[in-house]
């Protein structure tokens, strides 16, 4: 089982300081780090760096959470034709394996759809979760964005994405980069 590292419950720089404390090779994961954020940002705003301009370790992490949150709102953007606002959330689970437990990913999603006023039965968050775990198999670990549309009723959905990759803290040890955002659309209106 992963151990849960989250925004929600831990600041962006603990996160990172937690997940940085545990890698054996810090080069080698700062280089996948960099290269997820790579891949997550859209080629025109790529910067090119040699090796020794490599970032430390904490800050790669925190990059690449932040540039996987900004993949999948701008693709909900795309895919939706909406702006998400503030619905969005990133985290990382150290320590993930393949198929691994998705509760903690199911917590944190939990709690975001109750502050951002989405009454959204477990059905709706399991199936996002379970996206981003078996996407993650399917994948290879690369990283990947994939999206649906979750009906509440003939009337109200929820459309959402969600965006992961993993990289490498140990030779046996992954970590699992992961963000998600989402939307109530139709005449369904928040709550509160």
């Amino acid at each position: 089982m992963g151990q849960f590292v989250s925004t929600l419950v831990k600041g962006i720089d603990s996160v990172a300081s937690d997940i940085a404390s545990a890698v054996s090779d810090a080069g080698t994961t700062a280089a996948q780090l960099t290269d997820i954020a790579k891949q997550f940002t859209p080629p025109v705003l790529h910067r090119f760096t040699v090796a020794q301009d490599a970032p430390p370790l904490t800050t790669s992490i925190k990059n690449a959470m932040t540039s996987c949150q900004t993949a999948v709102t701008d693709f909900f953007k795309t895919q939706f034709g909406t702006d998400v606002g503030s619905n969005a959330d990133n985290g990382c689970v150290q320590s993930y394996q393949d198929n691994g437990d998705i509760k903690t990913v199911i917590g944190q999603m939990t709690k975001d759809f109750t502050n951002w006023g989405i009454d959204a039965d477990p059905k709706a968050i399991g199936l996002m979760a379970a996206t981003i775990q078996e996407e993650v198999v399917a994948k290879g670990g690369l990283k990947g964005v994939s999206f649906g549309t979750y009906n509440i009723d003939s009337n109200d959905s929820i459309d959402w994405v969600v965006g992961y990759a993993t990289f490498q803290i140990t030779p046996e040890n992954k970590g699992l980069v992961y963000a998600f955002c989402a939307q109530v659309s139709g005449g369904w209106k928040k709550k509160g």
